[in-house]
């Protein structure tokens, strides 16, 4: 029988939990934060639930002044309606969308206020969470005549919770500590009554810098000052954030410096309802994982995943376009044609060889990433493999003994081996 001790895996047992940390509440002060958050969980669920009806209306009302007043302009109809679209249509879609964006976020925070209800930044990320619709959706402009003011302190709230979440994760504490103000100077720019006559630019150079500071601080935080459990939850949370500012660029860069993108009768803004909902997902899920199945889900397994097939992705495309491109311009050269006509031929001929090239060039990225960024765990594998190897040829027992103790100390690296084998003489 073998018996290998390994105090790191036996110390992740007793791992503190996010609870045990100073987030941690206790007496009224915890009676009091519990109070608060199902108080604005129940109210802003009231607000949602009023103004869903009325979203259809609102969504399918076209207005001058379309992202601001309103979802579309007047402008928009026209070339909805080439497409086959009409503003009741748009309507009904983002009332959907909005009714999966509530449950999305519902059914996350209500599971953080199940499951750590006494940790401070838990019930924060829920406020987040539910108020988050009000800022990436536009369901409160739904709300019953009367009533639509309560839009756009709902949206100021959930940006500011959001930011807060994103500052304060998960020790509590600002990494820079003069991050908060920062986030108070943005919040005061993009949300002051001058906040409308600002550049587009302007606004997307501040949220630019108020993530990277965000980023930024997090990473020292990861570094420097984070426990084994933070630094997994950190790398959740970091990664949720890159991502939802790379969806939100994809979006907003080219409005920038578009200027036909920014024509009344452009189609192209209406993408903002579909962007706003994938942040949302993404921001929701990356919280909701960091806080309660952190340990479940390995983020590096993602992130390889993501990094080895996006730069296939992206080598593949390439080599198609200049594939199909490049021969056909050669044969039509060749055949004196004129250009513009693609031939079926080589395009059944460029897909043949781009599915021929895909699995070589997959395993040769693997490999190079795996050498760059996961250098100890190519290391790792390699040893197993020659062990592997080694196994199916070696009989002497005391050296492969010798071999097993040197292959789990160089994979696992624990600070003590030890190995038993059974006395088959004495068990007979």
């Amino acid at each position: 029988m073998n018996q290998l001790a390994d105090p790191q895996t036996s110390a992740g047992a007793t791992e503190p939990t996010p609870a045990d940390d100073s987030t941690r509440l206790r007496g009224r002060a915890l009676l009091a934060a519990r109070a608060l958050s199902f108080t604005v969980v129940g109210l802003t669920l009231v607000a949602y639930l009023v103004a869903l009806p009325g979203l259809v209306a609102y969504v399918a009302t076209p207005c001058a002044d379309a992202l601001s007043s309103c979802e579309i302009s007047a402008q928009q109809v026209a070339p909805l309606a080439q497409l086959g679209l009409t503003p009741h249509t748009l309507g009904v879609a983002a009332a959907a969308l909005s009714t999966m964006a509530i449950l999305l976020v519902y059914g996350v925070a209500m599971l953080l206020l199940w499951r750590r209800s006494d940790d401070w930044v838990a019930l924060l990320a829920a406020i987040t969470l539910v108020l988050m619709p009000a800022a990436f959706t536009p369901t409160l402009k739904g709300l019953p005549r009367g009533f639509e003011w309560l839009a756009d302190p709902y949206s100021m709230a959930a940006l500011v919770a959001l930011y807060l979440l994103m500052g304060l994760f998960p020790s509590g504490r600002f990494v820079p500590r003069w991050l908060w103000a920062l986030i108070l100077l943005q919040d005061a720019t993009v949300f002051s009554p001058l906040g409308h006559l600002l550049p587009v630019a302007f606004t997307l150079i501040m949220i630019l810098v108020v993530y990277g500071a965000i980023i930024g601080g997090q990473i020292y935080r990861y570094r420097r000052l984070s426990t084994p459990v933070q630094r997994q939850q950190t790398k959740w949370v970091v990664s949720g954030i890159i991502l939802t500012l790379i969806v939100n660029q994809i979006f907003w860069q080219p409005v920038a410096w578009t200027p036909a993108l920014q024509r009344p009768d452009s189609l192209f803004v209406l993408l903002a309802a579909p962007d706003s909902f994938l942040m949302m997902c993404i921001l929701t899920g990356s919280f909701g994982i960091a806080i309660l199945r952190y340990r479940l889900y390995d983020i590096n397994v993602i992130v390889r995943r993501t990094v080895v097939y996006g730069a296939l992705t992206a080598i593949l495309a390439l080599v198609y376009i200049a594939g199909v491109i490049g021969a056909q311009s050669i044969v039509n050269t060749l055949a004196r044609r004129p250009t513009g006509d693609t031939s079926p031929v080589l395009i059944v001929i460029t897909t043949l060889f781009i599915a021929t090239l895909f699995q070589p060039l997959r395993r040769s990225l693997q490999r190079f990433i795996d050498r760059r960024f996961y250098r100890s765990k190519y290391n790792s594998r390699k040893t197993l493999e020659a062990f592997s190897a080694t196994l199916r040829q070696e009989v002497d027992l005391s050296t492969l003994t010798g071999q097993l103790v040197t292959v789990v100390t160089e994979t696992m690296q624990p600070e003590h081996v030890s190995l038993w084998l059974r006395d088959a003489e004495r068990q007979a």
